[in-house]
């Protein structure tokens, strides 16, 4: 670009050239304008902005646990509708948030500890209000008057007005203008026309006033209180496959699993709630509790390697959704991820997982036992079976009606056992026996009847008795730290003479000895002598059963003659 410069007292004629006799010339500077924007595209924009803003309006996020709060206030609302006679609803577009992050410094410092997952959920409601109608007419906005002013702020649910606009104050129908905080919009869909009427004027306009205009004027997004717009509380979550893990580790697979409820019940800790310190490093921790919580840690990322975490999800699953835990656990199952209000319902899996697999087993041992038992039975009823070889296979424990005074309950339990051909035999005893299964022993019993369990053949015993072959001394009686006979000697009454008994206890009290001994029958028995006895010696007592200690081992309290 080139500039003029006007020199002094230059006329700019040729004839006249002036005090300096020059003239300069240049090219005029023009700048041309761009056509500005046409009436339609300044509508288009005008619309945009009055939906976005509506849209902005009609938009709250907050944090998830308030979600339900604000359900609740649109359905109160919309009760409110149903009772005036209004078929349309409010309505909402709900979207959940979940953002999953590592502990900030900060947080870190404050506790939490480092690869913890943490977890901030946001709930999106948009809004929508019912649409609201008469006589051909719909209401489609509210003009809200800004104070102070003569503008007006309209809510239009997103409703495009096209090059609509409000006058302040003026009402179509009276055809006045004056002050009016308040205003409608209708239009009539079969004819085109739009109105805009003073709220004065609506029972005018139409004949009546219609219910349910509060709900044109009502901002349900002013019913959310501040505390539940703030934002998202991080909350502590863990992966399900991790948690599951740590449960089966915690839990010996399942079969030694507490539920929260259960726990509340029995006084004691939860599977789940023991696992932060089964797993988590603490302060103060020392080397070797670290090592343990390591060594559990790698038992976890074991099962997870292995496929036995998604077996146990597998399991879970097939709980199905008809009922309210399945439902909730399928879900939480689905999230990946589960805060501390869901992690009991989460670990509850693996006790899912660990009654299928003792159903399993329990199939499994009934068909084996059905195949490997012998037909038919052993003796006739009410033969003495005597020094029977068997193997205990089964014991059940339970408890029953006691049958003599004050009849409490008392404890039973039934021994199923295998003789070495295969027979199977049953005893239902109150005079529990410290035996496990797998246990060699011999029996001692007559036959109360025969009869048949799940397809193979019983022999039921009473008055039985199990001994397990134990070393005897030279005298003929187990020896020492052998384990007792649980039964007792005899009932009370019973007279003993000569009764051969070894001392293994032997006490002065003021003269007199109180002594403990053991039978050749491997029973237990305590007396008191008047002479001295050493332990280990072995003696000869007569006497009666006075009473029966059922502390531990029964004892028979021997009373001299």
């Amino acid at each position: 670009m080139s500039t003029t410069k006007i020199r002094k007292r230059d006329t700019g004629e040729a004839g006249n050239k002036g005090e300096f006799g020059t003239i300069a010339r240049t090219d005029a500077v023009v700048d041309i304008a761009q056509p500005g924007p046409s009436i339609g595209d300044i509508d288009d924009a005008l619309a945009r902005d009055r939906a976005a803003e509506d849209l902005r309006r009609r938009t709250v996020s907050m944090d998830s646990r308030f979600a339900e709060r604000a359900e609740a206030i649109i359905e109160k609302a919309n009760r409110r509708l149903e009772r005036e006679g209004i078929d349309h609803r409010f309505t909402f577009e709900r979207t959940d948030t979940v953002k999953r992050r590592s502990p900030t410094a900060s947080e870190t410092r404050e506790g939490e500890m480092p690869g913890t997952m943490i977890e901030e959920r946001t709930t999106t409601f948009v809004l929508n209000r019912p649409e609201i109608s008469h006589e051909g007419w719909t209401f489609g906005a509210v003009l809200d008057r800004e104070p102070g002013t003569d503008t007006f702020m309209l809510r239009s649910a997103g409703r495009d007005f096209g090059g609509w606009r409000p006058e302040p104050g003026r009402c179509d129908h009276c055809g006045q203008f004056r002050e009016r905080n308040q205003t409608f919009l209708v239009s009539n869909p079969e004819t085109g026309e739009m109105l805009q009427v003073g709220s004065t004027c609506v029972q005018a306009f139409l004949g009546v006033k219609p219910k349910g205009l509060w709900a044109l004027g009502v901002d349900l997004t002013d019913e959310i209180d501040d505390d539940m717009r703030s934002e998202p509380a991080p909350v502590r979550v863990m992966d399900n496959r991790e948690l599951i893990a740590r449960s089966m580790v915690a839990s010996d697979n399942g079969k030694r699993f507490v539920g929260r409820g259960t726990a509340v019940e029995w006084g004691t800790v939860s599977t789940v709630d023991s696992l932060d310190g089964m797993f988590e490093y603490r302060r103060g921790d020392s080397p070797e509790s670290r090592l343990e919580k390591d060594e559990l840690r790698a038992q976890a990322q074991s099962l997870m390697a292995d496929g036995t975490v998604d077996d146990v999800i597998a399991a879970a699953r097939e709980v199905g959704a008809d009922t309210d835990y399945g439902r909730n656990l399928t879900t939480l199952l689905d999230n990946g991820f589960v805060s501390e209000k869901g992690m009991g319902t989460v670990a509850s899996a693996v006790a899912v997982y660990g009654r299928k697999q003792r159903e399993a087993a329990r199939e499994q041992a009934q068909e084996d036992r059905v195949q490997s038992a012998a037909a038919g039975f052993i003796g006739e009823e009410k033969d003495r079976l005597r020094d029977i070889p068997v193997t205990i296979t089964n014991i059940y424990e339970g408890t029953q009606q006691q049958y003599a005074w004050p009849h409490g309950d008392e404890p039973f339990q039934l021994i199923t056992m295998r003789t070495e051909d295969g027979h199977e035999v049953v005893w239902r005893t109150t005079n529990l026996v410290d035996l496990e299964i797998g246990t060699s022993t011999v029996l001692t019993g007559t036959v109360k009847s025969h009869e048949q369990y799940r397809g193979v053949d019983q022999t039921k015993v009473i008055r039985a008795k199990l001994e397990v072959p134990v070393e005897r001394d030279a005298d003929g009686i187990p020896v020492a730290d052998s384990p007792f006979d649980p039964s007792a000697l005899g009932r009370v009454g019973k007279r003993l003479k000569n009764q051969v008994v070894r001392v293994e206890e032997a006490r002065e009290d003021g003269g007199v000895w109180r002594l403990v001994g053991r039978t050749p029958d491997n029973h237990r028995i305590r007396w008191d002598s008047d002479d001295p006895e050493e332990s280990g010696q072995v003696v000869t007592v007569d006497g009666t059963v006075d009473w029966i200690d059922d502390v531990g081992v029964k004892t028979a309290v021997i009373a001299r003659p």
